[in-house]
């Protein structure tokens, strides 16, 4: 899979005549606020590596570290046993001020004994003698972070918080040097103190996430099936309205290329925000977040008759083909279709993909094609189709007086003369990752893995260099940043 992120935003970009005639489009993510952007020393979003993207201060996972389907994308998963991930020496030595947030998923059975780590720096000669440094975790029913000092006096910030297993949260704490501690779940401040004890460090510490490990060795280990994602840290003391952007309504927020990253199902134009149905989450995408459908229940809609085009129209889309893609799959790109009945007298359109085919349906509520009132044009893949586990741009150009191509990648790959135009029901309602008909679900949603990105909408045909443009040799170009 690659990746790309561009200048994402609220603000249309220029000189690119892809701008022209743009309607809507959904991009799974809006920009963060930009103070987070702020001290930002570490993010580690655990796309299958332990990676920073912002320092290089790169992990090295440990033991049975696993990933796995986590807030956003994938998380780290622990085993109690031997999973940590540990970080390089001395990366977070604090004398100032800091700040910890991380994504913390409690697992089914956790008990009050249980723990989650979300990040250890601390240092000692021998077990517990003398500790230096600090320590963030969950123990049970509360969140403790320990200020050590290189004696056994420890400064403790306790929180306590009723966590419901089976839910991730929002856990941040927040430093001001020599002021005051904050700890905050989901965006709510839960304890605060007015410390002035600082951390003291020894010559050597070795962070850890999901296990401490002192001197030379684990002590203790974060509970089975707990997970850790999104972890970020600063330099600095966020404030309370930050906690909040972290938390984000419990969708979370992400960083790619030092930007904070806001999920979100709105139209990037703000004309047709969409409405997120059933297990619909976000993963990364062709340009910062996808869509990541789970194949039984995930899809989003549209307004009512928001994209019922009467003349030209455009569509392109990103489309991720999962592992296990067959040929009986369906991934619809968008559907607006009604009809009285299953298979009768269709109107409306759709854009989508069945096995190794692509397909444009127009439909006018006639007796056409069986009385389906269907007109199909069908793109068939040549060789083995599509390659699972790879970005694919699919689109459709509609003229109304002369016909509908579809594109692969960026180049025309067959066309018809159909000049037949859509007819609409009076309450047509489009949905992207499904195919949702007169009030029913019928069954197609897209394969559990697939992801969708960066959706566009135009009340024009573009042209054939425009469709290569906007494929840009599989780099892609993306609103704003035409």
């Amino acid at each position: 899979m690659y990746t790309h992120v561009g200048v994402l935003g609220n603000t249309r970009g220029y000189g690119s005549s892809l701008n022209n005639g743009l309607y809507s489009a959904f991009q799974a993510n809006t920009i963060g606020s930009n103070t987070l952007n702020q001290n930002l020393i570490a993010s580690y979003s655990f796309e299958s590596n332990v990676n920073d993207s912002i320092s290089g201060l790169n992990g090295t996972a440990q033991g049975g570290l696993v990933y796995a389907s986590g807030k956003i994308g994938n998380g780290i998963r622990f085993n109690n046993t031997n999973a940590y991930v540990s970080l390089p020496t001395n990366a977070f030595n604090f004398t100032g001020d800091y700040s910890i947030s991380a994504s913390v998923y409690i697992p089914s059975g956790y008990t009050g004994s249980n723990q989650v780590i979300i990040l250890c720096n601390e240092y000692v000669s021998s077990y517990f003698t003398n500790p230096y440094g600090w320590y963030l975790t969950t123990v049970g029913n509360t969140i403790y972070h320990e200020t050590h000092v290189g004696t056994n006096t420890t400064t403790n910030l306790i929180a306590s918080y009723t966590f419901t297993p089976g839910n991730w949260y929002n856990i941040l704490y927040t430093r001001k040097a020599g002021t005051r501690s904050r700890i905050y779940v989901n965006g709510t401040l839960i304890n605060s103190d007015t410390n002035t004890i600082d951390p003291v460090y020894s010559t050597t510490h070795n962070p850890t996430i999901g296990a401490e490990y002192l001197a030379g060795a684990i002590h203790d280990n974060s509970v089975a099936n707990s997970m850790v994602d999104e972890l970020k840290i600063w330099n600095r003391e966020l404030t309370a309205a930050e906690a909040l952007t972290l938390h984000n309504n419990t969708l979370g927020c992400t960083v790619s290329n030092s930007l904070f990253l806001l999920p979100t199902t709105n139209d990037s134009l703000g004309v047709n925000n969409a409405t997120a149905n059933g297990g619909l989450t976000y993963s990364s995408g062709i340009n910062g977040l996808s869509f990541y459908m789970d194949g039984s229940t995930s899809y989003l809609t549209l307004p009512t008759n928001s994209i019922n085009f009467t003349g030209d129209f455009t569509i392109i889309g990103w489309v991720y083909i999962p592992s296990g893609y067959i040929g009986t799959n369906y991934i619809h790109l968008i559907s607006n279709m009604w009809a009285p009945s299953w298979a009768n007298n269709f109107k409306g359109f759709r854009l989508f993909l069945c096995g190794n085919s692509i397909n444009f349906d127009i439909c006018d509520g006639s007796s056409y094609n069986g009385n389906s009132g269907m007109y199909e044009l069908t793109y068939n893949l040549p060789g083995g189709g599509f390659t699972t586990s790879n970005w694919y741009q699919i689109g459709v150009v509609r003229q109304a007086s002369v016909g509908s191509t579809i594109y692969l990648n960026g180049v025309a790959v067959t066309s018809d003369t159909n000049t037949v135009n859509p007819i609409y029901n009076s309450t047509m309602l489009p949905t992207i990752g499904n195919l949702y008909i007169s009030g029913v679900q019928n069954g197609y949603y897209s394969p559990a893995g697939t992801k969708q990105d960066e959706l566009y909408f135009y009340q024009r045909a573009l042209s054939a260099s425009e469709m290569a443009l906007s494929y840009n040799s599989s780099v892609g170009k993306f609103y704003p940043n035409f």
